[in-house]
């Protein structure tokens, strides 16, 4: 979803350098490293009869990303 450390230019793609970061051609933005776990917020959805639906993620207070059943 993000890089937790600086995005680098291009990425060395070999085991020993799991786990990868994504390099600065994939990412669309950059968000800082979350350092406290209040920087994230989680909002979960339901049908009415209880089945997942989607949650939201969000970082910094901006949505990061909605994630749904069958989403790429």
């Amino acid at each position: 979803m993000y890089n937790q450390a600086s995005t680098p230019l291009a990425t060395k793609w070999d085991k020993k350098n799991l786990p990868f970061l994504n390099p600065n051609e994939f990412v669309k933005e950059h968000i800082s490293p979350i350092v406290n776990d209040s920087e994230v917020t989680v909002v979960w959805y339901f049908t009415y009869v209880g089945e997942f639906e989607s949650v939201l993620i969000y970082i910094h207070g901006n949505l990061t990303a909605k994630l749904s059943i069958g989403s790429n």
